[in-house]
């Protein structure tokens, strides 16, 4: 899903049909993403209730390989994000045969 295709769900949603732009939801969006941003930079996470959390990560340096030339060459350490979804979504995504 693009954030296009975000914008138009939202705005077609029945809470939402005629209460706000979809200029209004895009800046709404762009917030809350530079929020969640914000707080993985500064406090190292971020938890959403019943969905899940991000987690800012180190990865150490390593040596790799160039798959054209077979060189060896030094990967910089580098901070990452890691997400572990909610217990409640994981089974909302694989629900159990009955």
């Amino acid at each position: 899903m693009t954030k296009a295709e975000l914008i138009e769900h939202i705005h077609a949603a029945k809470e939402f049909k005629g209460a706000v732009s979809k200029k209004t939801l895009g800046a709404l969006i762009d917030s809350v993403f530079a929020e969640i941003e914000r707080a993985i930079r500064k406090e190292g996470k971020f938890s959403f209730p019943n969905f899940g959390t991000f987690v800012r990560r180190k990865r150490a340096g390593r040596v790799g390989r160039n798959p054209k030339t077979q060189e060896k060459i030094k990967i910089a350490p580098r901070v990452t994000v890691a997400f572990k979804a909610h217990q409640g979504f994981r089974e909302r995504l694989n629900p159990r045969a009955r």
